[in-house]
């Protein structure tokens, strides 16, 4: 492989983890070197135990760094982000603590909640009671939330049950408390004033259909961003790089290699 190639750093959404990408890795890991990180709380190693993104920041940085990892030996980064996980890169890119050579977000937001003047968000109070309930019932808490990552059709699809039965069944490395300060972040953290900071190529990708994160956030960050480009998938859900495999990674890659 060349050193020439791009380095895919991959980063989940919330109460998910590196698994989620499995379709992505399978197809692009023999054309670029893919590194599939955990967040705290989600399997990683740093420890999330304040409602900010300081910890998954330097969670990414360390993960960049790390000679495993190899990220600074290669020509080009390119964050590939879902939900959280393009906050994520987003705070990464705005406090320059890690040079990106562009950013790929899929189903991201710059606000999580409702503001007097950013209505396509999740509505205060909800958010409130959402992290109210993980604190008291999370495994009910978070099984609903990944039944809201699908649409009534793309629910019926294997790969939703097999997402739904991954994070539901099987044993993960979550701990739930910093999982639950993760939450707490998404409903503090506004980055909408910041967007103005980036200076690399950027593809935003969405669902029409999302419920966790409307599509209204991406045309917000297309507007904000100096160099973005939206791709809408009309009947996604939050999760289009699931239920939408082949024609998103063909978007991918397009990107990939203009960069």
């Amino acid at each position: 492989m060349s050193k020439k190639q791009p380095t895919l750093l991959f980063i989940h959404g919330w109460a998910t983890d590196r698994w989620v990408w499995t379709q992505q890795i399978n197809e692009f890991k023999n054309v670029y070197r893919c590194c599939n990180m955990n967040l705290p709380g989600h399997g990683g190693n740093e420890k999330w135990d304040k409602p900010n993104l300081k910890a998954p920041v330097k969670e990414v940085l360390t993960h960049l760094l790390s000679s495993k990892s190899g990220g600074s030996s290669h020509n080009k980064v390119i964050g590939i982000g879902w939900s959280l996980g393009a906050q994520v890169l987003l705070t990464s890119v705005i406090e320059n603590k890690i040079k990106f050579n562009g950013l790929i977000l899929i189903s991201a937001t710059p606000c999580f909640v409702k503001k007097d003047d950013f209505s396509c968000a999740q509505p205060i109070p909800l958010v409130k009671k959402m992290i109210k309930d993980m604190k008291k019932k999370p495994h009910e808490t978070i099984k609903r939330f990944y039944q809201l990552n699908f649409t009534e059709n793309e629910i019926r699809a294997e790969i939703a049950k097999s997402f739904i039965n991954q994070y539901t069944y099987n044993k993960t490395n979550f701990k739930i408390n910093e999982i639950t300060t993760g939450l707490e972040a998404l409903s503090k953290i506004d980055l909408r004033h910041q967007l103005g900071l980036l200076d690399i190529p950027v593809l935003i990708i969405h669902g029409r259909m999302d419920q966790i994160c409307p599509v209204g956030a991406s045309h917000y960050l297309e507007d904000k961003i100096k160099s973005a480009e939206l791709k809408i998938f009309e009947k996604a859900g939050h999760a289009p790089f699931l239920t939408e495999t082949a024609e998103l990674n063909k978007l991918l890659i397009n990107f990939i290699n203009k960069i």
